[in-house]
C-alpha cells in the first residue's frame, strides 16, 4: 500500500512538473538592475519647472540639456547656478530660437557654459530632453519657456532608469558631435 501511494504521489509531481508553465529564470543582469521610477507631470503650472529647479539643485557632476528653446529666466539661472557650483554643463538648442529676444543663451554663453546650435531655416532642434548626472532623464512636450510652464499644455516625464539614460545619452552625444 505504501509503494502504491509513493508511486501515486510520484505520478501527481511528475504530471504537475510536466504542465507547469517554463518562465526562463531571470537574468542575473536583471536581477541586479535597479526598477526604474518615473514621475509625471502637467502643465501649466503642474509643478515641472520647480522640479527641473529642484533637480538642478540636487546634481553633483553634469547636466546635458537639448531643447528647442530656452527662455525662463528662473531655468536659466539654474543652469548658470549649477555650473558656478563647478556641474559640468552642456546644452545644444535650436539655432533660430537662441536668437530669440527672449531666449536665455547669451547669458548661458557670458557664463562659461557650452552651448551650441542645432538645425536653422527648414530644419528645428526640436527634442525636449535634460540628462542630469547621467542617471536621470527628462523628457516631453514641456519647452523650457515662460509659456510653457504658466499658459500650455506640456508634459514631462523624469525617468531615472540607467538604460534609458544611456540611450538619451547617446543621443546627446551624437548630436554634440555634429551627426545628423
Amino acid at each position: 500500500m505504501r509503494r502504491l501511494r509513493w508511486a501515486l504521489v510520484a505520478a501527481i509531481l511528475a504530471t504537475a512538473a510536466a504542465l507547469a508553465p517554463r518562465f526562463p529564470a531571470p537574468a542575473a543582469e536583471a536581477q541586479s538592475r535597479p526598477a526604474p521610477s518615473i514621475d509625471v507631470y502637467f502643465s501649466p503650472n503642474g509643478g515641472i519647472q520647480d522640479r527641473l529647479l529642484k533637480e538642478f539643485n540636487l546634481c553633483k557632476e553634469s547636466v546635458e540639456i537639448c531643447v528647442f528653446d530656452i527662455s525662463s529666466g528662473p531655468l536659466g539661472q539654474a543652469i548658470i547656478e549649477a555650473r558656478k557650483r563647478g556641474r559640468a554643463i552642456r546644452v545644444i538648442t535650436d539655432a533660430r530660437e537662441a536668437k530669440g529676444k527672449q531666449s536665455e543663451v547669451d547669458a548661458l554663453k557670458k557664463a562659461g557654459i557650452l552651448v551650441t546650435t542645432v538645425g536653422g531655416w527648414g530644419s528645428l532642434m526640436h527634442n525636449k530632453f535634460a540628462l542630469f548626472d547621467h542617471a536621470l532623464v527628462v523628457t516631453g512636450s514641456y519647452n523650457w519657456s515662460n509659456g510653457a510652464e504658466e499658459r500650455n499644455r506640456e508634459n514631462a516625464l523624469f525617468i531615472k532608469d540607467s538604460e534609458v539614460a544611456g540611450k538619451y545619452r547617446e543621443e546627446f552625444e551624437r548630436l554634440w558631435e555634429g551627426k545628423k
